[in-house]
């Protein structure tokens, strides 16, 4: 099963890297989120990513998957679209990063796809308006619980 174990070691030997003084990080994602809904940090949040090409100064997530219609049409390179417990992972993950950095919000979140990178990542059985949709109510709701305090 892949992991960000598993991720550092490929991007050490796409050269990527970064210390933060201590430890050297070659992950380029500061998070992954596995097939059973496991989060498993990357790089620290401090550490500018090596995720998206023209992204790398945002918070970088890694959903384990291919779930692309072309390059999976079948599921033999893993699940067609991210699994149940990812979604909710995810869905918990932001919400953290939103509340620890307010400056965050739904209207920020980016496909790798729409980095201007040349990929079709996450893929298109990604559910990624429905994720934006959803973490705007929240966010919505957030502000509303609080202007009411």
């Amino acid at each position: 099963m892949v992991n960000a174990a598993m991720i550092d070691a490929w991007h050490q030997r796409r050269g990527f890297g970064r210390a933060d003084g201590e430890r050297m990080y070659h992950i380029g994602y500061h998070f992954v989120i596995l097939s059973d809904g496991s989060i498993q940090r990357g790089r620290p949040e401090n550490l500018q990513g090596a995720h998206a090409r023209y992204a790398n100064d945002c918070i970088g997530i890694c959903v384990v998957g291919d779930f692309s219609s072309s390059s999976n049409p079948r599921g033999r390179r893993g699940p067609v679209k991210p699994t149940p417990e990812q979604m909710k992972s995810l869905k918990y993950l932001l919400r953290y990063l939103f509340m620890k950095y307010p400056h965050l919000s739904a209207e920020r979140i980016y496909r790798h796809r729409d980095t201007g990178s040349a990929t079709d990542c996450p893929g298109d059985r990604f559910p990624y308006h429905d994720l934006k949709v959803q973490m705007a109510a929240w966010q919505a709701q957030q502000k509303s619980v609080t202007s009411d305090q």
